[in-house]
């Protein structure tokens, strides 16, 4: 239903499309207003008391307790950056110590493959001069 609604008022002219968007934006408004205006007469209270009396008893300033909060939300998410900061620092140390682990193992790798090449050539070459040698022999017995 909404979603027909949308593609109505989509389909409209640009002005009649504003209207829309002023009328939505007005009625946001209000709603707000008379929220505020609901409050209005216990914020006068306070205001005119200038303390409001909290559940422990003490006397507060009314945003105290806000700016308090901030404080050490902020406090805490800049620990947390640099936790992660310094984490992160430490994994591309690991990192590249992983790297150079991976590059020495692939060095080793090429070395082994290497030697096993040359000890098959050596074997291949002794057993062709063996054979060479048994079939000569056999040649002359």
């Amino acid at each position: 239903m909404l979603r027909r609604l949308i593609l109505s008022i989509r389909n409209k002219p640009k002005h009649v499309r504003d209207n829309y968007a002023l009328g939505i934006a007005g009625t946001c408004t209000a709603i707000v207003l008379l929220v505020w205006l609901y409050h209005w007469p216990t914020m006068m209270t306070a205001r005119s008391e200038g303390r409001i009396h909290t559940e422990e008893g003490e006397n507060t300033m009314p945003l105290s307790g806000f700016f308090d909060q901030a404080k050490e939300q902020i406090a805490t998410a800049r620990e947390s950056l640099e936790e992660i900061a310094t984490s992160t620092d430490s994994t591309d140390a690991d990192t590249s110590s992983l790297v150079d682990m991976q590059s020495a193992m692939a060095a080793g790798a090429n070395r082994s493959t290497t030697s096993l090449r040359t000890v098959a050539s050596s074997t291949a070459s002794t057993t062709q001069a063996t054979a060479s040698t048994t079939s000569g022999s056999s040649v002359l017995q």
